[in-house]
C-alpha cells in the first residue's frame, strides 16, 4: 500500500507541475498578445515596433565588438561606414573582465556598437574577423525591436546595399 501512495503522489505533483506549466505559457501568450504591436505615437515622432516579429525577420541590428586600441576601433568604424555596411559607430571607452586562458582578466578596450542591416551581417563578421587583432573578438549581434521611425529611415537610406560602381 505504501508503494502506491508514493506512485500516487509523484503522479499527482507531476500533474500539478505540467497544469501549472501549460497556464503559465497559455497566460504568457495572452498579456504577449495584449502588447501594441507596430506602432506607438510620440509627440516627437513614431516608435516602431515588431514584437509580432520573430528575432530573424528585424531589420536592423546592432554588433557590438570589443577593440584592445582606440586606432583600431577608428579603423573598423571607418572602414565600416566607408563601405555602407553600417549608418553608424558609436565607440565608447570601456573595461571588460574575461576569463582567457584560465584567468580572469581585466581589460581596457573599446566598445563598437555598429548599427545596420541585419543583410549585411556577415559581410560584417568577415570584416572583423580581417580587421580585428583578437585571437577571438567579440562579434555579436542583437535586433533593434524599436525605433524613431526617422532614425530607422536614415539607417535604411544610409546602408542601402551598394551598386557596382558607387563609391
Amino acid at each position: 500500500a505504501g508503494t502506491n501512495t508514493t506512485v500516487l503522489d509523484d503522479l499527482a505533483r507531476f500533474t500539478i507541475w505540467a497544469v501549472h506549466g501549460a497556464l503559465v505559457c497559455a497566460a504568457s501568450f495572452y498579456f504577449y498578445s495584449l502588447i501594441p504591436l507596430h506602432c506607438i505615437s510620440t509627440t516627437q515622432d513614431s516608435i516602431v515596433m515588431k514584437t509580432d516579429a520573430m528575432p530573424e525577420t528585424h531589420e536592423f541590428i546592432i554588433v557590438y565588438v570589443t577593440s584592445g586600441s582606440e586606432a583600431e576601433a577608428q579603423t573598423i568604424a571607418q572602414t565600416l561606414v566607408k563601405a555602407q555596411l553600417a549608418g553608424c559607430v558609436s565607440l565608447t571607452p570601456t573595461t571588460s573582465v574575461y576569463r582567457w586562458d584560465g584567468a580572469i582578466q581585466r581589460e581596457p578596450e573599446w566598445q563598437l556598437m555598429i548599427k545596420t542591416r541585419r543583410e549585411h551581417w556577415e559581410a560584417i563578421a568577415a570584416a572583423i574577423a580581417e580587421l580585428h587583432g583578437y585571437d577571438v573578438p567579440e562579434c555579436i549581434a542583437v535586433p533593434i525591436v524599436a525605433g524613431s521611425s526617422s532614425y530607422l529611415r536614415w539607417l535604411g537610406e544610409s546602408t542601402e546595399p551598394r551598386q557596382d560602381g558607387d563609391e
